[in-house]
């Protein structure tokens, strides 16, 4: 799944500082869970930006066993 932009978690963290979590869910179209990461996200880290995505299957060989 892809991650949610920038610009919806800003507005989306914004509008939860001041209503509820189940109305900010609501009106964003996402889960009660959604909103309760980005919160956490944003105390632990002060940023909203989604974190990297390590998808996908790892390598057999590191880089350095390739030579």
């Amino acid at each position: 799944m892809k991650a949610y932009s920038l610009d919806l978690r800003t507005r989306m963290f914004s509008y939860a500082l001041t209503h509820t979590v189940r109305k900010t869910a609501a009106l964003f179209r996402v889960s009660p869970n959604t909103v309760h990461v980005f919160k956490k996200l944003f105390i632990e880290t002060g940023q909203l930006a989604p974190k990297p995505s390590h998808a996908g299957r790892p390598r057999a060989i590191s880089a350095e066993g390739e030579l």
